[in-house]
């Protein structure tokens, strides 16, 4: 059917790969008519993926992975990146609470180093040793800290304690026959 107008046929909502699709081919500079199965189509399609305004691309990298060589930005401040599986439906989130700062509402582990150069503001416990959680460290009262374990200073260490009556600092540490020197 040829002669007929495209839209003038029967459009369906999915594709089967034994489908035929009508081409207007063009390899050489004279256009032939050609048809291709659907599965045949989208395999030769190259995997450049989506392209957007000529410059910026959306692909499959491996299967179930989405990548871009270009920044990929979400500009609306209160919008939540969401983060799940079919199963359990989404149970993480990701957002921009103000300039400069992200947050979630649920937990942020990273497995690794991290390295920070900027101020830590910490509103509950710093574990150390995530899965036992039996190393902690936390504000106990105002410019106190507390820990409910042992702290120890290496003997290559000293310690400080700073603000005695009158000012004063007294460095602790403990000298090369393990003696604690004051």
């Amino acid at each position: 059917m040829p002669d007929t107008k495209l839209s003038a046929l029967t459009k369906i909502t999915s594709a089967c790969s034994v489908d035929l699709v009508y081409l207007a081919h063009d390899p050489s500079g004279t256009v032939i008519s050609a048809a291709i199965s659907a599965s045949s189509l989208f395999q030769s399609v190259p995997s450049a993926g989506l392209i957007i305004g000529g410059d910026v691309n959306l692909y499959r990298g491996t299967s179930n992975f989405l990548i871009t060589d270009d920044d990929f930005g979400l500009y609306n401040s209160n919008k939540k990146i969401y983060f799940g599986d079919s199963v359990g439906g989404y149970d993480t989130n990701l957002y921009r609470v103000s300039t400069n700062r992200l947050m979630t509402d649920d937990s942020f582990e990273v497995v690794g180093t991290v390295l920070v150069q900027a101020d830590i503001y910490l509103g509950g416990v710093l574990y150390f040793n995530y899965s036992a959680k039996d190393t902690a460290l936390y504000r106990s009262a105002a410019n106190m800290l507390k820990t409910d374990g042992s702290f120890i200073v290496s003997t290559a260490g000293s310690m400080v304690i700073s603000g005695l009556a009158g000012g004063g600092r007294r460095a602790i540490y403990v000298d090369n026959n393990g003696n604690i020197v004051v």
